[in-house]
């Protein structure tokens, strides 16, 4: 890779890999093959679509950072930056405030009062909703990276600390039966760890999740790629078989019971590198349809998790539902839905009376 200056390319395979990233988010948090198969629905929502929220870190990353050097900081740029992204996540909070109060709350197993206090932890920690981690994990890994980057230190130990981070979400995420080896109950090792959790609730956040991917963007918005699109996608196919043996390893082990969550993969790191080399690699002719695309992908992302919960409702295993449609009808209802909702909100934001609705976005 060499260096090269990049700010005025247009990189129209990123819009479609975003849309297609988005209907993968809606796809995990779906589960619409639990009524087929239990092995065949993990592979699908902890195999192939994790790929979706590491490539969303690495493309905000890129894209902020490919107009300015990562040794000359335009802090007026990431400023304005953090502050949209601040504000997306208050803005989208509100709008999931009815669910999050009725089932974080009304809901709580251990009272209103505490699930009060769960929720607010949870905003400020780890993310308000669903999907919406991402912002709140985005926000912060900006941040840490800024100031990394700010202070000169070296790009391979940002690097190194970033990937750090992202060990111990792997281990704390996925194999955290490795510190009860290791910290057993009643150990001190173990009581930190669990006041690590309760204060943090999971390391699948903004540092040690989300500062790995995004610095990788960054990065990368400094570097031309030189690898052939050829090898690009034998690379994606490899490592792509490397993260199911691994992902499938703790399904067929009996793993799936212990584990905390199922998105912290190690081989998800070079899959993810080389899916964005390829994307950003893919030269397209310029067309309205991209920009659409774009604009669909990020409203998909962001109202899904309203639709799956009403449709949940409505279609799903619920003693209240019309009709039982099984995971594959409600995941199907859902995700029209949520694309043609998101099509709705384009068009009236164009429109000058709805022009509020440019702060979603």
């Amino acid at each position: 890779m060499n260096t090269t200056g990049q700010s005025n390319t247009r990189y129209n395979g990123f819009d479609i890999a975003k849309f297609i990233m988005a209907i993968f988010v809606v796809t995990l948090h779906a589960h619409p093959l639990a009524d087929i198969s239990f092995n065949l629905n993990y592979a699908v929502i902890n195999g192939l679509t994790r790929v979706a929220v590491p490539y969303f870190f690495m493309a905000s990353g890129y894209l902020l950072f490919r107009k300015m050097s990562l040794y000359e900081l335009d802090m007026a740029r990431i400023k304005r930056y953090l502050i949209h992204i601040f504000r997306l996540y208050v803005v989208w909070t509100i709008i999931y405030l009815p669910i999050i109060i009725y089932t974080g709350i009304l809901k709580a197993q251990k009272g209103i009062l505490h699930g009060t206090a769960t929720v607010v932890r949870n905003t400020i920690m780890s993310g308000s909703y669903l999907q919406l981690w991402f912002l709140q994990a985005l926000l912060v890994a900006a941040i840490l990276v800024t100031v990394l980057l700010y202070y000169k230190v070296r790009i391979k130990w940002i690097f190194i600390l970033t990937l750090f981070g992202y060990m111990i979400a792997v281990i704390g995420v996925q194999d955290y039966a490795v510190f009860d080896y290791f910290c057993p109950e009643g150990s001190m090792g173990y009581k930190i760890f669990k006041t690590l959790r309760l204060v943090f609730v999971t390391p699948r956040n903004g540092i040690c999740f989300g500062a790995l991917y995004f610095f990788m963007g960054a990065y990368l918005s400094q570097k031309l790629c030189d690898i052939p699109i050829r090898r690009l996608k034998q690379y994606i196919a490899v490592f792509f078989v490397l993260l199911m043996i691994e992902v499938m390893g703790s399904s067929f082990c009996g793993l799936t019971k212990i584990s905390y969550l199922h998105d912290c993969y190690i081989f998800l790191i070079p899959l993810t590198y080389y899916v964005f080399l390829y994307t950003k690699a893919v030269k397209l002719k310029d067309s309205p349809v991209w920009g659409y695309l774009r604009k669909q992908s990020m409203f998909v992302f962001y109202i899904h998790a309203w639709w799956l919960f009403l449709v949940a409702i409505i279609f799903g295993g619920s003693k209240h539902a019309l009709v039982n449609l099984g995971t594959v009808g409600t995941y199907l209802i859902a995700l029209v839905l949520s694309i043609v909702s998101s099509h709705i909100i384009i068009a009236l934001s164009k429109k000058e009376r709805f022009s509020f609705l440019r702060y979603l976005s």
